[in-house]
């Protein structure tokens, strides 16, 4: 995670994709089942995300958002 929300966490929430295809989701919610020590305000702590020049390819393997698939 960049911020895992543990409150001793001072990593910066944000990132930065250049240049970059990206085959699947940016996705900012905790996918583990570790989640119980964030802090209260983490839901509040908001991802700043920088695409500059890529795809993100939301369709790759089962995500269809756009109702297409690609089984690339």
């Amino acid at each position: 995670y960049l911020d895992d929300g543990i409150s001793t966490n001072t990593n910066a929430n944000s990132l930065t994709i250049k240049n970059s295809t990206i085959h699947g989701m940016i996705y900012s919610e905790c996918m583990t089942t570790d989640c119980a020590e964030r802090a209260n305000d983490y839901y509040h702590d908001r991802l700043a995300l920088t695409v500059d020049n890529s795809t993100i390819d939301d369709n790759y393997e089962h995500y269809t958002y756009n109702g297409t698939y690609n089984n690339a």
